[in-house]
């Protein structure tokens, strides 16, 4: 997503994936999401988790580039839970940006285990 003015997150944004259909079915992988934003607001949820399931899915990953942060909330890129075995963590790399692009930006990165 590029978001020329702001976004405001204040329910869930998410690209889970799914929970297994069957007993001995796997978890879905989480998706991912990119979002170039001046502003973030909010205190919702952004979340590319795995699903359940006899093996957890693995997390998916987020990218958020922004000049300013106001958020909140909470992102989450969790494996998930599995009766064999639990999913691995996603990535979420936040990255802040300046307006004229010249300066070098900060880069965070944060990899959530479950």
């Amino acid at each position: 997503m590029n978001i020329s003015s702001f976004m405001r997150v204040e329910g869930a944004l998410h690209t889970n994936g799914a929970d297994a259909p069957h007993q001995y079915s796997g978890g879905g992988s989480g998706g991912s999401l990119s979002i170039i934003t001046k502003r973030l607001e909010g205190m919702g949820s952004i979340q590319v988790n795995g699903g359940n399931g006899h093996g957890g899915g693995s997390g998916g990953r987020l990218a958020l580039y922004y000049e300013e942060d106001d958020f909140d909330g909470v992102f989450e890129s969790a494996g998930g839970s599995g009766e064999n075995e639990h999913g691995a963590a996603g990535t979420v790399y936040l990255k802040k940006i300046s307006e004229d692009e010249e300066s070098t930006p900060s880069a965070f990165i944060m990899t959530l285990t479950c």
